[in-house]
């Protein structure tokens, strides 16, 4: 006679899906609003450019859509443990190189999507290729993406080190006032 499972089984499997789905949507969804900040602020910044050219630019559009498929590149990297092997690192070496290696990696991102739109667009693979900008702009774009990057990996880091909900308690939570210090 087969075993039937406990009749509460199912519905705390229920709960614990829910409860991981719920988790994975908050975490795509802050890495969506922490990426649509950084490219809102990129798009921005071309349009103060351009605008001194007095050439018109308004494609802040693409910085949500930029941001929601680079927060599902970031999570999958995640989860495929892409810069992982700096889990053992110091602290500071494990935040420094993996704001590096996926600043890098966005990079790369960001070319292969250029290329696709080119090709679609009937262009050759070397028409679609990003313009032209040379050494300087790749380092430049590097250092821009690794600065706005460091932050969130610190945070990440921070919280792998010492516990997620301590660090969200410590950040996010009201602390209770300093101790006086006697005046003797």
């Amino acid at each position: 006679m087969p075993e039937t499972a406990h009749p509460h089984a199912h519905g705390e499997r229920r709960k614990k899906v829910a409860s991981t789905l719920k988790l994975e949507i908050e975490k795509l969804l802050v890495r969506i609003l922490f990426l649509w900040v950084m490219f809102g602020l990129f798009e921005l910044n071309h349009t103060v450019i351009l605008a001194r050219e007095h050439i018109d630019y308004s494609l802040h559009g693409l910085a949500l859509i930029n941001a929601i498929v680079m927060s599902k590149v970031l999570l999958i990297a995640e989860d495929l443990n892409f810069a992982s092997r700096f889990h053992e690192s110091r602290l500071i070496w494990s935040i420094l190189w993996k704001a590096l290696l996926f600043a890098l990696l966005f990079l790369v991102i960001h070319v292969i999507e250029e290329v696709i739109k080119g090709l679609i667009g009937g262009h050759s693979l070397v028409e679609s290729l990003p313009h032209p900008g040379g050494f300087y702009v790749v380092l430049c774009s590097t250092a821009i993406l690794f600065t706005a990057l460091t932050p969130y990996f610190a945070y990440r880091e921070v919280g792998r080190v010492m516990g997620e909900q301590k660090l969200r308690d410590l950040i996010f939570k009201q602390r209770p006032p300093a101790a006086q210090a006697s005046a003797d």
